[in-house]
């Protein structure tokens, strides 16, 4: 497929996704060109899996580069993750990058670490919230100024990705259970889920109320998140 077309992305991770039908999320993942292949079991199994990915990749007339393969590993760097058989973590370089960013001068170095610090937002509790300082100032009409909220946001932010926090991968077998809070700031929500070992967070979410919501009574912004988190 040539490169630049507008379209290029979207066809071929159909096209993927029709190849691979009934494996994914059992056996894989795929996002474009980028595939994983997991198992639950022993080598074995694994070895049986990955042949089954194979086969449906052969069939549909795809080739892979050996030398951009990795097989039998059990941890591995994935969009911008680290996975392994405990779950999923931010990157290292990734988090380094966003400790190591400076103090915004303007709006466009603020845009930088918001959008940075976003990419792992479901790894940090009530992230919507948290960012809310910084968030207001990349509001049109917004005049900039730096103050005390802002930097109290930007250090709790990086504080938040310091421990590297570790998400569970969800097992459908299993129940979940969905914990949601509400303020007149914002709503969050933490889907967790006990996997033998207490209940593991799977993934939180937050967002910043409209000014419309955020008139909501107390009453009604608790149903205001557990119907926004479901």
């Amino acid at each position: 497929m040539p490169f630049g077309l507008v379209n290029a992305p979207g066809t071929f991770q159909r096209m993927m996704d029709a190849t691979l039908r009934g494996l994914t999320w059992q056996t894989c993942l795929v996002y474009l060109d980028d595939v994983i292949v997991f198992s639950k079991g022993d080598m074995g199994r694994h070895v049986v899996e990955l042949a089954a990915v194979m086969e449906r990749l052969a069939n549909a007339g795809l080739s892979l580069k050996v030398s951009k393969c990795s097989f039998a590993t059990e941890r591995l760097e994935y969009l911008g993750h680290e996975l392994d058989a405990d779950g999923v973590r931010p990157m290292p370089s990734l988090v380094h990058s966003v400790q190591e960013f400076p103090v915004p001068t303007d709006v466009t170095e603020l845009k930088r670490f918001v959008h940075m610090a976003g990419y792992y937002r479901r790894f940090v509790p009530d992230f919507a919230r948290k960012a809310a300082p910084m968030t207001k100032l990349l509001r049109k009409g917004v005049v900039w100024r730096w103050a005390e909220p802002q930097q109290h946001a930007f250090e709790c932010l990086k504080e938040a990705h310091t421990s590297r926090p570790l998400l569970v991968y969800p097992d459908f077998s299993r129940p979940f259970k969905l914990v949601t809070d509400a303020s007149k700031v914002g709503l969050r929500a933490a889907l967790t889920q006990d996997q033998g070992q207490g209940e593991q967070p799977v993934a939180y979410a937050s967002k910043i109320n409209s000014p419309t919501v955020a008139k909501y009574s107390i009453t009604d912004l608790e149903c205001a998140a557990a119907v926004w988190a479901v």
